[in-house]
């Protein structure tokens, strides 16, 4: 009698990143039914993590580092990496950030032709560096 040695095949986990619980809610189970992994992972950040970053590959490679840790995975486990973040209206023309004394410190309201803020500067900064970012990623 010959016994067959079953190869273990390694893990391929498609790891998700986003900012928060409600879109692991959404997303996880619709993803996992799409796409021909073993599974998929949502790694949830509990914030913008892309808002003032100086070096928008180091925080990537920090981020699937920390998914890596925290799911036990081997970086040959993970098949692909999506990476979805808000734009917060970084895209929107400084024009249309309006300051507004009315508001509390860290509020915004975002319409369909403004963002309203207690923080003009900070929000037209924030604009600028999450739009450098963005583009920066790979489509």
């Amino acid at each position: 009698m010959q016994l067959r040695m079953k190869r273990k095949t390694a893990k391929k986990v498609m790891l998700v990143i986003v900012e928060g619980l409600t879109e692991q809610t959404t997303l996880e189970g619709i993803l996992s039914e799409l796409f021909q992994t073993d599974q998929v992972e949502v790694f949830v950040t509990r914030g913008d993590q892309f808002a003032f970053v100086e070096e928008p590959k180091k925080k990537v490679a920090d981020l699937i580092g920390a998914a890596i840790k925290k799911y036990r995975l081997k970086e040959s486990d993970i098949d692909r990496v999506v990476i979805l973040t808000d734009t917060d209206g970084c895209f929107v023309r400084e024009d249309c950030v309006v300051h507004n004394a009315t508001l509390s410190k860290n509020e915004n309201f975002y319409f369909l032709d403004r963002i309203e803020t207690w923080n003009k500067p900070g929000i037209e900064e924030r604009n600028k560096s999450k739009k450098k970012i963005c583009r920066s990623f790979p489509r």
